[in-house]
C-alpha cells in the first residue's frame, strides 16, 4: 500500500560516528499502542521531530494500509512518532481534524539531508544502550539518565562547573554476600549446620562524566562486573 523508495533507511551505515551529547534525560515509552518493526521516537529523544508533508498524503491506521484515516494536507509540518523502511507514524493536520496516521516515506521531505540516517542511528544505539540497561552494566557514553536506570540512585554524586563545561561523577557502593555457617539444632535436637549471607562492603564503582556523558570507568572490586572495553555512540543530535 505504501510507496517503497526508502534507500535512506535501508542502506542506512551500522557503524556510527561520534556525534555531539544532548543533556536531555532519555524519555519513558509512553502507553501508545505499537507497530512490531517499527522505531519510536520516544524511545531515543525528548525532542519532537517533524517533517514537511511535500504533498496530500493518505493516512493509515496501521502499517497494513487496510484501514484508512483520512488525507493529510500539504505543505504542513507534521509531528515524528515512529517509523520503519517504508513509512512514518506521523501527527498532523487533515481536511477536518488532527489525526496520528501512517504515511509513505515519498510524501515526507526534512530540512537536513542526514535525517533519516541520523534517525536509524538514534534507534541503533538505543537498542544498544536498553541492552546494557537490562545487564544492569555501564558503558562510555551514556547520559547520567541511563546510568541511573541501570545502577540506580549514586550513594555519592560530586559535579564541577569551569569555562570548560562541565564534569560530575556518580560514586556507588558494591558489596558482596559472604556465607557465613553456623551449627544449630532442628527440630529434633539433631545438631546441623546452616549457611546465611552476609552482605559485606568489597569496594566503590565510580562514573565520571565530561558534559553529561560517561568519559571513563573507576573500580576498585576485584571482579568488576562492568567491561572497560565497551563503548557506546553518545546521544545523536538531530538539529
Amino acid at each position: 500500500m505504501f510507496p517503497h523508495r526508502f534507500a535512506r533507511l535501508a542502506l542506512c551505515a551500522l557503524a556510527l560516528a561520534c556525534a555531539p551529547a544532548v543533556t536531555a534525560q532519555s524519555p519513558r515509552p509512553s502507553s501508545l499502542a505499537r507497530e512490531r518493526g517499527a522505531v519510536y521516537v520516544e524511545d531515543f529523544t525528548s525532542e519532537r521531530l517533524r517533517l514537511r508533508l511535500r504533498q496530500p498524503a493518505p493516512a493509515y491506521a496501521d502499517l497494513s494500509g487496510r484501514r484508512s484515516l483520512g488525507q493529510l494536507v500539504a505543505g504542513q509540518s507534521v509531528e515524528l512518532i515512529a517509523f520503519n523502511e517504508k513509512a512514518c507514524r506521523v501527527r498532523g493536520r487533515a481536511a477536518h481534524d488532527t489525526i496520528v496516521g501512517w504515511v509513505g516515506l515519498t510524501f515526507l521531505e526534512a530540512s537536513d539531508p542526514e535525517f533519516f540516517n541520523r534517525l536509524q542511528q538514534a534507534s541503533t544505539r538505543q537498542k544498544e544502550v536498553e541492552k546494557l540497561i537490562a545487564r544492569k552494566e555501564v558503558a562510555i557514553g551514556m547520559t547520567p539518565d541511563e546510568v541511573v536506570r541501570a545502577m540506580g540512585r549514586p550513594d555519592e554524586e560530586t559535579k564541577n562547573v569551569d569555562p570548560q563545561g562541565i564534569t560530575s561523577r556518580f560514586s556507588y557502593v558494591t558489596f558482596d554476600r559472604i556465607p557465613q555457617r553456623n551449627v544449630v539444632r532442628d527440630r529434633y535436637g539433631r545438631l546441623t549446620q546452616t549457611i546465611t549471607y552476609i552482605k559485606v562492603e568489597t569496594g566503590r564503582f565510580t562514573v565520571n562524566f565530561d558534559n553529561n556523558i560517561v568519559s571513563s570507568l573507576e573500580s576498585t572490586k576485584t571482579r568488576p562486573q562492568w567491561n572497560t572495553s565497551r563503548l557506546v555512540v553518545p546521544p545523536i543530535v538531530f538539529w
